[in-house]
């Protein structure tokens, strides 16, 4: 498993969980715990992934996928869990560039991924 240098150049759940281990590794070396925890998290989530189902290959199992994510980030928005609901949200936006970096067309009306989920309740 090669580490990838960019976002560009992840299209699988493991090129994603090299990534995020060499930045949180980078983010120990800077002194950054908040960012350590964001990217060990977004690693272990990679991995439970890549371990229990197959890789999605169409469109409409990543789009499906991020929405899964998207109403779990809505349901820890309504119980007032912003961590819980920003690691989900998270989860959704690295399934969208996955999906983008395979060649899958991707918006955010199509997709909902959009931060104004966070601004509607935070009003």
């Amino acid at each position: 498993m090669t580490v990838t240098q960019t976002k560009k150049d992840i299209s699988s759940f493991e090129q994603l969980a090299a990534f995020a281990g060499a930045r949180a590794h980078q983010s120990l070396r800077r002194n950054d715990p908040w960012a350590w925890a964001y990217w060990f998290e977004t690693r272990s989530w990679a991995l439970r992934v890549n371990l229990v189902g197959p890789f999605i290959s169409s469109r409409a199992e990543w789009l499906s996928f991020i929405q899964s994510n998207l109403q779990e980030a809505g349901k820890k928005l309504a119980s007032r869990d912003w961590s819980h609901a920003a690691r989900a949200y998270s989860r959704a936006k690295w399934c969208v560039i996955m999906a983008r970096n395979l060649g899958f067309k991707m918006n955010p009306r199509e997709t909902g991924v959009t931060p104004s989920m966070f601004n509607r309740e935070m009003l």
